[in-house]
């Protein structure tokens, strides 16, 4: 059952991927990113709220708050440095660097947690790495059209890739933690900070979303993302107590790669290249083999 959860929290960070891509534009500036992540955070908090509300779950100790509130700032960070990244780079491109986020936690669980992981699993693995970099490689043609735009997308996904490694690791040592019982507690703080440090720089400013030509399709998308996001956050912050995280995090994101490949070439228009075809078929391949325990 946790892996049919796994492949919608997947689905959903692929969703957020392709609407990250659509407000891209929005974020030259922090205001505008303000404007448009307190939305997208505002719909995740309520999103929050509602896991608690159905679940019962309030509880809140002095350490849920405080990863809770390191959560949220990795969280912002996270998705600031990977929509400044979708404003320049491919969609594909970019999920291949902020996937690679995914080493930082699968290497704590190894040293950290002591988890082990099957031969077959940590082939895996290994085969996604060379997807990983097929998926977000360009060809001739495209390295020819864009070596005049700058390579400054680079280092926002650079940092975004840190940042995302950062709120894996936060999760896993959350949910193996003493208090891993409070999922409820922890969404609410780190939704509802993220939320009041995405407005932080709009109110700053003094400017309205209109200010920024946000129309009303623009707030959907917001919205949209942000129920995604939250569905993922949740969903992943269950799963990380669940499955290991030698097995999960490569599987969540070598999956999301893919499934993002594929989703740009047919909502974005982003031509599949003989490269990131054969990265998709040997990221399934990984990640059907990464799943064995």
């Amino acid at each position: 059952m946790e892996y049919i959860f796994l492949v919608v929290s997947m689905l959903s960070s692929t969703s957020r991927s392709l609407l990250s891509k659509r407000l891209s534009p929005f974020t030259s500036t922090l205001a505008g990113f303000g404007a448009v992540n307190s939305l997208i955070s505002g719909t995740a908090f309520v999103l929050a709220l509602v896991y608690c509300a159905a679940y019962g779950s309030f509880a809140l100790s002095g350490l849920t708050l405080a990863l809770g509130l390191l959560y949220a700032v990795f969280t912002v960070l996270a998705q600031l440095s990977y929509m400044r990244a979708l404003a320049g780079g491919r969609v594909s491109s970019v999920s291949f660097f902020y996937s690679c986020g995914f080493l930082i936690p699968t290497a704590a669980g190894l040293i950290v947690w002591r988890e082990v992981i099957s031969p077959v699993g940590a082939i895996g693995i290994l085969l996604l790495l060379p997807a990983f970099w097929f998926c977000g490689s360009k060809d001739v043609k495209e390295k020819k059209a864009t070596e005049n735009k700058g390579s400054a997308w680079v280092i926002w996904a650079l940092a975004a890739m840190a940042s995302s490694g950062a709120v894996g690791l936060i999760q896993k040592i959350h949910r193996t933690s003493e208090s891993a019982g409070e999922v409820g507690g922890f969404l609410a703080v780190s939704m509802g900070a993220s939320f009041v440090l995405s407005l932080l720089p709009l109110i700053f400013s003094g400017q309205s979303p209109k200010s920024f030509g946000m129309r009303k399709s623009d707030a959907a998308a917001s919205a949209g993302c942000g129920i995604c996001v939250g569905a993922s956050n949740i969903i992943n912050l269950i799963l990380t107590g669940l499955i290991p995280a030698v097995i999960f995090f490569p599987v969540f994101n070598g999956g999301v790669v893919v499934l993002s490949a594929a989703a740009a070439r047919v909502f974005c228009g982003e031509k599949m290249t003989k490269k990131g075809l054969c990265g998709m078929i040997i990221g399934l391949c990984g990640i059907m083999l990464a799943a064995l325990r």
